[in-house]
């Protein structure tokens, strides 16, 4: 059976800047052999399904195709990950793999496949070249997926670029809220992701909104408001500098540049309409010192 393909394998959370490195790795082989560059991957988290505790996702979907492309897959294949695909030996995984026909399969250092994870990197060979990428770090840390989340969880969003090699975004539908940013000189578009994605801390952020096709610097409040609600359920609601358009029902996208405070409860409105005209104050100040690119 001809091989004809090199492949690439990884859920790719995030595809933060080593899953770029390892894909850039498997397209340069490709191109060496002059073969097309296959990305596979799965549409469930592996360590989700085998653990049963929910995990929410650093990247939409379609986000995460749309970066594959860029970094140069001729073909993406995502497969169904259930209780039956964990189940498989690592031998069971191998022909699995084999079933595609590939000249080389490229892993990170620490790929883990078959039932209870018990087949290594090491461990992947089949009738096939297999490469190993080793282990990459930043600051003396190893890049994954895990040291993002941790980082998002505690409103570190300027080190998640870091790790990402881009600003951590979140896709969704403007929907209708309160409408009480308005009626204190603050209308907020209110953004429900469309996707089970990883929200950061509370607290108030300086963000870029892109909003048909333009982006615009804004600032963007996470959390439950504690001030003018009693809801526990947490928001992401964004005002949008210099912008006065109706958008309900347009899909937008908030990139978070830095966490600028926590989340306060206010003893009034006033007062909490004064912290957000100085919220906003030193986030213009802060983007025109240090103009964002606006990719």
């Amino acid at each position: 059976m001809k091989k004809d393909k090199v492949i690439v394998l990884g859920f790719f959370d995030g595809v933060h800047l080593a899953h770029q490195k390892l894909i850039t790795l498997a397209k340069t082989r490709a191109d060496e052999l002059g073969l097309p560059l296959m990305v596979h991957t799965y549409d469930l988290s592996p360590k989700m399904v085998r653990s049963g505790v929910h995990n929410e996702t650093l990247l939409s979907p379609e986000k995460k195709i749309e970066i594959f492309k860029c970094l140069g897959a001729n073909e993406i294949y995502v497969e169904h990950f259930d209780e039956n695909f964990a189940h498989k030996t690592p031998q069971e995984f191998i022909e699995y793999i084999e079933g595609f026909h590939p000249h080389t399969v490229v892993v990170g250092y620490d790929y883990t496949f078959g039932c209870n994870k018990s087949g290594k990197a090491q461990d992947l060979k089949g009738d096939f070249e297999t490469i190993i990428m080793p282990k990459e770090t930043l600051h003396d840390t190893k890049i994954s997926s895990s040291e993002i989340r941790n980082l998002i969880a505690k409103g570190e969003l300027d080190k998640v670029e870091e790790y990402l090699g881009t600003r951590y975004e979140i896709t969704g539908e403007v929907v209708h809220g309160r409408a009480l940013g308005r009626t204190i000189g603050f209308p907020t578009a209110n953004v429900e992701a469309d996707y089970e994605c990883m929200v950061p801390d509370d607290g108030v952020y300086a963000t870029l909104i892109k909003v048909k096709d333009k982006k615009y610097p804004s600032m963007t409040s996470v959390g439950t408001n504690e001030t003018v609600s009693d809801s526990n359920k947490r928001t992401i609601e964004t005002n949008i500098f210099n912008f006065d358009e109706d958008i309900y029902g347009e899909t937008v996208t908030v990139e978070f540049i830095k966490k600028i405070r926590d989340m306060v409860k206010f003893s009034s409105l006033d007062e909490l309409k004064n912290q957000i005209e100085t919220d906003r104050e030193e986030i213009k100040r802060d983007f025109d010192l240090h103009p964002h690119p606006v990719l």
